[in-house]
């Protein structure tokens, strides 16, 4: 009967602390960077809706309160690399690093776009967009309201 009141008393310490990990708040997301969209297709168009994309997300998470947005500039040496999300997390002194990738299927491009904790490189939210040359504006406004939404709740 002792060594069950001795290993209680060294098991709920550990299970106590594991709980309070786990529902510690989440730091904040106050900084990000959109990195440039990839060109998945390998196709000139989706090449320029790319840069259309990217450069779009970057100014209208911009216009978020309380979010830092590392500029265009700053992402660009970026583009034909491949970044670990920490190290870009890192180098740009943000929290959050949003990546992702213009698909081009038969007739229709498919935007793919993902949220990142640069500290822990955990996957924070990832979604894929159906995407009309025409519409553009629309797909990024919900990219931005996806984002920010995580944002706020993470």
């Amino acid at each position: 009967m002792r060594w069950l009141i001795v290993l209680a008393m060294m098991i709920i310490p550990g299970i106590v602390s594991l709980l309070y990990l786990r529902s510690a708040p989440h730091k904040p997301i106050d900084s990000i960077a959109v990195l440039p969209f990839l060109n998945a297709s390998g196709d000139s168009d989706a090449e320029m809706l790319c840069d259309r994309i990217t450069a779009s997300l970057t100014l209208s998470l911009a216009k978020l309160p309380n979010l830092r947005v590392a500029s265009r500039d700053a992402v660009m040496r970026y583009k034909s690399l491949q970044s670990d999300v920490r190290t870009v997390g890192h180098e740009l002194g943000v929290r959050a690093v949003v990546q992702g990738s213009i698909e081009r299927r038969e007739d229709s491009y498919y935007i793919r776009a993902e949220l990142n904790d640069a500290g822990s490189n955990e996957l924070i939210w990832s979604q894929q967009y159906p995407l009309e040359a025409d519409h553009v504006a629309a797909a990024v406004n919900e990219i931005i309201k996806d984002i920010a939404d995580h944002i706020r709740f993470h």
